[in-house]
């Protein structure tokens, strides 16, 4: 079961909700039917993302009100990252389609395209711009992206294992695995003329 609370406080503001979405079951084991897999609440406290591994679904629910604002198929199989940007108004999702993707986290209206890889992708950032994504697969690539209008910003090629990365608070660096970072020079040029970021990297 679902539930927000007020932490000062205590009182319940949401839930408890353990069925959601009853759509017809297209992906996962029959015993995920109607169930909530992962959920995210936004920085302000006021909008709940949920989705369903079962039927792919995503919604968002005003929290306060209760009350559910949009929902739509958003992906298939398993979802490893639901997360809201910093300013509460895009939401990134990233899973085992292989694709990770920006939505509007009032309409759930895509905000930019897919971002496709060859293999599944299993951990996703987003920047405090609500802008930038960070990506890495199992070939072990890490990729930046411009994540509302599809182009590749960089890549860093790793040898390492179970990959997760980050961006760290001012959206500047690159986290990998918790142990390394790499610079991420700005560019305020056209798309045509950026280099690639990752490449520009500094360890640290």
């Amino acid at each position: 079961a679902l539930a927000v609370w007020d932490a000062a406080t205590g009182k319940p503001l949401f839930g408890p909700r353990s069925v959601w979405d009853r759509g017809p079951q297209r992906f996962a084991e029959h015993d995920m039917h109607n169930r909530i897999n992962r959920a995210a609440l936004s920085p302000d406290g006021k909008l709940l993302a949920l989705a369903s591994e079962a039927s792919g679904a995503l919604g968002v629910f005003d929290v306060d009100a209760g009350k559910e604002l949009a929902r739509t198929r958003a992906f298939r199989g398993h979802l490893a990252v639901l997360e809201f940007g910093l300013d509460g108004k895009s939401i990134l999702t990233n899973g085992s389609d292989t694709v990770a993707r920006l939505w509007d986290a009032r309409t759930v209206a895509p905000a930019g395209p897919p971002l496709r890889h060859a293999r599944l992708c299993g951990s996703a950032d987003l920047a405090a711009d609500g802008r930038h994504v960070l990506t890495v697969d199992l070939d072990l690539v890490v990729r930046l992206w411009d994540g509302l209008t599809g182009d590749p910003l960089g890549r860093l090629d790793t040898k390492l294992a179970n990959n997760a990365v980050w961006f760290s608070a001012h959206g500047k660096r690159l986290i990998l695995n918790g142990a390394r970072s790499f610079a991420l020079p700005p560019h305020r040029g056209p798309p045509a003329d950026r280099r690639p970021r990752l490449a520009a990297g500094r360890t640290g």
